[in-house]
């Protein structure tokens, strides 16, 4: 487990991590409080690409509160221990930043309809759908908000009957079945169908 033991007079925190249960159950108990840790650093074996040097591994040997570390054997120490007496803060854990959305409602709406209709434009361009004297920005900026009323207002404003909203039958002359504006079988109709 990893911990940051931030020190007065240093920007940064240092890093040391310990995988001994003893010790993670001592920084977890002294939390936020003044600790002395003694931790031994060693090269690692991953070269950081930006400096070319290896990585530094900081491992936890020994924490005591305030300043009263205890003696701790090392059995191996490649550099020697560097005692910090610093407070301590909490485990770094990943935590995602709160942010607050630069746009809410229907302005998003918008935004994300507006971003669709651009999508399905370029890839009616590729294909070929969109005449050649339609192919510059105003063209395609038309053809995008065209497919913005589409999505905002459904197929109404193009002449279209919604999919959700089949033709009922509505009596027409009187007469019961018929569908208002449909003129019935055409003549013919029928007959090409029997033979």
């Amino acid at each position: 487990m990893r911990f940051h033991i931030s020190e007065q007079g240093r920007q940064y925190p240092t890093k040391v991590d310990t995988s001994l249960p003893q010790l993670i159950q001592q920084m977890m108990a002294l939390l936020g409080q003044p600790v002395t840790v003694e931790y031994t650093e060693s090269d690692s074996e991953t070269i950081n690409q930006r400096t070319g040097k290896p990585f530094v591994n900081r491992r936890l040997e020994a924490v005591a509160p305030g300043g009263q570390l205890a003696p701790v054997v090392m059995p191996q120490a490649p550099q020697p221990a560097m005692p910090v007496q610093a407070p301590q803060q909490a485990p770094v854990q990943q935590e995602t930043p709160q942010v607050q959305p630069g746009i809410m409602g229907l302005e998003k709406d918008l935004n994300i309809c507006r971003q669709c209709a651009s999508k399905v434009v370029g890839q009616m361009l590729m294909s070929g759908v969109i005449p050649e004297e339609d192919q510059n920005m105003q063209g395609l900026v038309e053809a995008a908000e065209a497919w913005m009323s589409y999505y905002m207002y459904g197929p109404l404003p193009f002449g279209v009957r919604p999919f959700s909203q089949p033709a009922q039958p509505t009596p027409q002359n009187g007469e019961p079945g018929w569908v208002q504006g449909d003129p019935g079988p055409q003549e013919g109709q029928y007959e090409q169908q029997a033979q």
